[in-house]
């Protein structure tokens, strides 16, 4: 199965669909959608996502240098479809 790079980084980095969706400002139910689906984002809902990570890793502080790391190594492609056993950030 093919999911977006943004679903690996948060399994690895053990965020919820729930906190995400509410860092984002959306259910966690559209993040889910947005992971699977094939159909490309809006720039608005892709900047969504970036300024939830942003804002995860802010409330988290230090202790996610390695969140800061894999996401800012693919916060320009957080939606490209990657297959999920295939990629490693």
């Amino acid at each position: 199965m093919k999911v977006r790079k943004f679903r690996i980084l948060r399994l690895r980095h053990h965020v919820s669909m729930v906190e995400l969706g509410r860092a984002c400002g959306v259910s966690a139910q559209r993040i889910s959608e947005l992971e699977l689906s094939e159909n490309k984002p809006s720039a608005e809902t892709v900047q969504k996502i970036r300024s939830g990570f942003e804002s995860i890793i802010a409330q988290r502080g230090e202790k996610l240098g390695l969140l800061r790391q894999d996401y800012d190594s693919c916060k320009n492609s957080l939606m490209e479809r990657v297959g999920e056993y295939e990629y490693e950030l």
